[in-house]
């Protein structure tokens, strides 16, 4: 670590130099003039003057000089701070760049600044005598705290800037010595490149590390999922494996099962200095439905036995590399179990729906259920010659049945396919939460607005906004000739 200085060697900041006692000033310099031409004189009597008397003289002159001085009272006036009048926050990094080892050192950053961060250290003794000490740790906030010594590193930021500010306002009616600073320099909050430094109140003693420029690592740089919703598909895995100032390296990329420790698959990856970053690849199909979680790590042959190992296990061994805490990634894996239920509404009969179904029909993941509308609902006033029946010919000569299955003329006719029990969907498009949100999709096909009510239209709009359901609309004859869904709930 570099050194810092507060003040200089000594602790009194020098101010003036001025005379105690002022009305002496010219009379000690007439005094010391007339003595001084005296002993000129009487040594100038006596001839050729041996070195002997040369000596005696300049010893005489100078005690002249002397007591004229003495009479001024010379004095040097400078100002001393009060002790602990003026607070000294020492602000300490927590993040986890903390704990990489500097080129060259045995120790992490955060173990060289335990060290110098002792009670007993010397620096530590002399601030707590003219200062207030605060110590205080820095990541995602800024935290007050007794002692460093189990400091935990454990930070996924460094807000500097942040925590700089929030001492400004914190110690705004206090004087403030200034701060020192125990960091890497590894910042996630960069200043405005405007910032004004001055407007803290304070100045900032930084101590950095050792002329850290390149440090050797290999690391997990990024990862992303693509899955489907299906259960039998598989899924896919990318990882950028970055390696710096690593050289001509063969590293190994491993994915596990987090709950049983089962290998998944190992590749291999051949990094260079040319070509420091690669991207690995992995397809494979969870054993399990639901909430899975897998483990993929990166490493060289040197240190496949360390990643094999508890994470406990670890500190016992030595590694190249700065830190291994970025070898490995926890990934989460949400594999939704199906099957997936799609509502199928449709304003006429159509030859797409036949082909739909039998295209799903062989489909475990997909269940298809329809309500598919062979005629439109006519108006009460055209009832004539009707008297025998109001319900619908379409359901005449059911038999017993005809009365629970007949739609009136004032109701459209719809037919169910694919429903799992003879009550689903027996009152048409569902009119409840619990009804519609069973269903995992919805298809429009056809069908203008105005055949749903408007409680119909907010509960379809709730079914895509809280429950996350899809919803597919198809135009045609129907939809575009009736009222437009663009002035119903949906077009909201």
């Amino acid at each position: 670590m570099t050194a810092f200085s507060i003040f200089a060697d000594s602790e009194l900041i020098p101010g003036e130099y001025l005379w105690g006692a002022p009305q002496w000033i010219l009379p000690s310099i007439v005094l010391g003039i007339v003595l001084a031409v005296l002993v000129l004189w009487n040594y100038s009597q006596r001839g050729i003057i041996a070195p002997v008397r040369l000596l005696a003289m300049a010893l005489k002159l100078a005690a002249i000089g002397f007591i004229a001085v003495c009479l001024m009272e010379p004095l040097r006036s400078g100002k001393r701070p009060r002790p602990r009048a003026n607070v000294l926050p020492i602000l300490v990094d927590n993040s986890q760049s903390m704990q990489l080892k500097s080129v060259g050192s045995d120790q992490t950053r955060g173990e060289t600044v335990a060290q110098l961060m002792q009670d007993t250290a010397d620096w530590r003794i002399r601030l707590a005598q003219a200062f207030d000490v605060r110590t205080y740790t820095f990541d995602s906030r800024l935290e007050s705290v007794d002692s460093i010594e189990t400091l935990p590193l454990d930070g996924y930021v460094s807000s500097l800037t942040t925590s700089l500010n929030e001492l400004s306002q914190r110690f705004a009616d206090r004087p403030v010595g200034g701060v020192i600073l125990f960091t890497d320099g590894n910042l996630t909050d960069p200043p405005p490149a405007d910032f004004d430094w001055s407007s803290l109140g304070f100045p900032v003693y930084p101590v950095l590390p050792k002329g850290d420029t390149v440090v050797r690592d290999l690391r997990i740089a990024d990862i992303s999922t693509r899955q489907t919703d299906f259960e039998s598909a598989p899924m896919t895995l990318r990882a950028k494996i970055d390696a710096r100032a690593m050289g001509d390296q063969k590293v190994f990329v491993q994915l596990r099962d987090q709950a049983t420790g089962k290998l998944v698959e190992e590749k291999s990856l051949s990094l260079t200095d040319s070509e420091p970053i690669k991207e690995v690849k992995f397809r494979f199909r969870p054993e399990k439905s639901g909430v899975r979680f897998y483990r993929i790590a990166t490493f060289t042959s040197d240190d496949r036995e360390l990643m094999e190992r508890a994470a406990a296990d670890r500190g016992e061994f030595d590694t190249d590399e700065a830190t291994l805490a970025n070898n490995e990634r926890l990934i989460t894996v949400d594999r939704a179990s199906g099957p997936y239920r799609i509502l199928y509404i449709a304003g006429r009969p159509n030859w797409e729906f036949k082909f739909l179904r039998r295209a799903l029909q062989e489909d475990a993941e997909i269940q298809l259920v329809g309500l598919v509308r062979i005629a439109n609902k006519e108006p009460k006033f055209s009832f004539r010659d009707r008297g025998v029946t109001s319900t619908n010919p379409l359901f005449q000569g059911l038999g017993d049945d005809e009365e629970d299955a007949a739609q009136q003329y004032d109701q459209p006719v719809i037919i169910r396919l694919g429903v799992k029990e003879s009550d689903e969907l027996s009152d048409g498009f569902p009119e409840s939460p619990e009804e519609l949100f069973a269903y995992h999709g919805v298809i429009l096909d056809d069908i203008e607005s105005g055949f749903f009510t408007q409680d119909q239209l907010l509960l379809l709009r709730r079914f895509v906004a809280s429950r996350g359901g899809g919803l597919l609309m198809l135009g045609g004859q129907e939809s575009f000739a009736g009222e437009d869904f663009g002035d119903s709930p949906l077009g909201e």
